[in-house]
């Protein structure tokens, strides 16, 4: 019978998955460290802004939004 073909999610998933509870632990104060400070980070402001930089604004406020979700989806263990 073939193998099921996986997508990289799918084996980071099932490889963290295997990972001991105190390695989760691990991984996840340390993506908190990370994300927290991003998350809380004050949101730009587009007064007298241009296009580009507009783009610019709605990137970092679109990782603001990973990061304010991530930081608490990462400490979850699957």
């Amino acid at each position: 019978m073939a193998r099921k073909r996986t997508s990289t999610f799918e084996d980071l998933v099932t490889l963290l998955s295997r990972l001991p509870w105190w390695a989760s632990l691990l991984i996840g104060v340390i993506s908190w460290l990370i994300l927290r400070p991003v998350a809380t980070s004050p949101m730009a402001t587009p007064a007298g802004a241009t296009l580009d930089d507009l783009s610019g604004i709605m990137l970092s406020q679109a990782w603001r939004v990973f990061a304010m979700f991530g930081q608490y989806l990462i400490l979850n263990r699957p």
